[in-house]
Formats: structure tokens, C-alpha cells, sequence
């Protein structure tokens, strides 16, 4: 039997763990948005969103692709900021936003316009290095008791995507860690309880 890599073993968990949702919203596609669409329920829906457009990835009739950013200008965590950290990675998309030298473009806030009217039930985070908590301080309001929360890139200094995001999570009676993966990037699923 050939063993798995444990990036596809992280999939294979995302695909388990999503199933059961009746929507589930990605931010940063690759990957993990086919494993996904594949899981995705006969009644469910997806919403997947990401700053720039993927031709090689296969479309899917159930998906909506949402091309733009995650979060508006406000909701940056910008340098100067006791929660913020630099990314050890230059030139990544969000960090002339994030040192406050440009501004967030239009589309925007595409969050909180997929979840118009839905109720959130997996959230699959995966996006640029500045945007991870500016996104959990949307979804985790957002997200129904009940539902997961699923993060990519949970160690500093490897990425600063999701490390702070982690921390408050697991820190917190609101959520349950089912999973955390020891891979040099780490991976997480948990639970809303309440």
C-alpha cells in the first residue's frame, strides 16, 4: 500500500470533515477547493473566494467563484497594530496593504457577501499571509454552533497566516480541536460549541 504524503492526508481529512456541511465558504482556492467540491452535499453549496483567478483548477456547476478580497480596508490588521506580525515571505499580495502603503481594491468584502442569508456551517481558511485574522474575526461570528472551522499555515514563523488564529482557538471554551496536524505548516479542524 503506497503511503500518503501528509498534505494529502490534510485533504483527505478536509474532504471527511466537510461533509455533512449544507454550506461551506474557502478563502484562498488550490487544491483543497476540488477536495471540497467533491465532498460538497447533493443539497449543499459552496462559495470559494481568492484574489486572483486559478485556470488550472477544474470548475465545478455548484461552486461560485468569487474573484476579489476577502475583507475590506477596515478589517486589516495593519503594521503598528499589537496583533500584527510581518510575514517571513516578501512580496505577497496583501503586505503593501497590510504596512499601510496601498489600499484594498474592489471587489472587497467578499465574506460577508457570500454569507448574506446563509448560515455557515465549514469554513475552509487558506488565504494570504496578513488576511488570516482580520478573516476569523468575521467568520467566527459567522460560523453556527456546530459547525467547523478548518485552518492552513497554523506555525510562525513558517507562515503568519493562521498562527494567531490557532492560538485563540485554542484557547477558547467556544471551540474543540478534533485535529491538528505536526506537519511544518500545521492544520487544524475544530468545532464551534457555542
Amino acid at each position: 500500500m503506497k503511503r500518503q504524503s501528509l498534505a494529502e492526508l490534510e485533504l483527505w481529512i478536509l474532504g471527511t470533515y466537510s461533509k455533512q456541511a449544507m454550506f461551506i465558504l474557502e478563502v484562498g482556492t488550490g487544491h483543497s477547493t476540488n477536495v471540497l467540491a467533491k465532498a460538497l452535499r447533493e443539497d449543499g453549496e459552496m462559495t470559494t473566494i481568492d484574489i486572483q483567478e486559478d485556470f488550472s483548477m477544474e470548475k465545478n456547476s455548484r461552486v461560485t467563484y468569487l474573484i476579489g478580497t476577502s475583507i475590506k480596508q477596515s478589517d486589516m490588521i495593519l503594521m503598528g497594530d499589537p496583533r500584527f506580525f510581518p510575514s517571513p515571505y516578501k512580496n505577497v499580495p496583501d503586505e503593501s496593504i497590510a504596512y499601510g502603503l496601498s489600499e484594498i481594491q474592489e471587489p472587497c468584502d467578499l465574506i460577508r457577501k457570500a454569507c448574506e442569508g446563509k448560515k455557515l456551517d465549514f469554513y475552509f481558511g487558506d488565504s494570504g499571509e496578513y488576511c488570516g485574522l482580520a478573516e476569523w474575526n468575521i467568520v467566527k461570528d459567522l460560523i453556527v454552533v456546530g459547525g467547523y472551522i478548518a485552518l492552513h499555515d497554523i506555525h510562525y514563523p513558517k507562515s503568519s497566516k493562521n498562527f494567531q488564529v490557532y492560538n485563540e482557538i485554542r484557547k477558547s471554551n467556544n471551540w474543540h480541536i478534533h485535529i491538528k496536524t505536526g506537519t511544518i505548516a500545521g492544520f487544524v479542524i475544530a468545532e464551534k460549541l457555542k
